[in-house]
């Protein structure tokens, strides 16, 4: 929200319409450093959510990943893009590989665990959401 201050009277944008945003998003930064850092990082795929077909990355795992995992987290949190899940606002990073990230949280001390999704397979619930066209 931006608020703009004139006098002594304050305007505040307006209410944000619902979100609706490109499907294939291109990097609005230069995301060549973060596909390097992606590239580093294991991602295995998660069987505990069938229904949601997604891969994570474990903090620590394996030993020596913190720098790299930081990186990634905090590229969610500076570049990614909001979007509702479960009726919540969320940071999804889009760098041009295919995937989406995001993280379980925005404390980046409490956080243990990376998440990416192929784009193709969210767009359904985006698109169902009203949330792409």
């Amino acid at each position: 929200m931006n608020i703009l201050l004139l006098g002594s009277a304050f305007l505040l944008d307006p209410p944000a319409s619902p979100m609706k945003v490109a499907p294939f998003p291109e990097p609005t930064f230069d995301a060549a450093p973060i596909r390097h850092i992606i590239g580093q990082l294991s991602f295995r795929a998660a069987t505990t959510m069938p229904q949601i077909p997604h891969e994570y990355t474990v903090r620590g795992r394996p030993p020596g990943n913190e720098r790299l995992y930081v990186a990634l987290f905090n590229a969610i949190q500076q570049h990614g893009r909001d979007e509702r899940y479960n009726r919540r606002k969320k940071k999804y990073l889009y760098p041009g590989d295919g995937y989406k990230y995001w993280a379980m949280t925005t404390h980046q001390p409490s956080s243990r665990v990376l998440n990416r999704m192929k784009i193709e397979d969210d767009l359904p619930r985006l698109r169902a959401e009203g949330q792409v066209e």
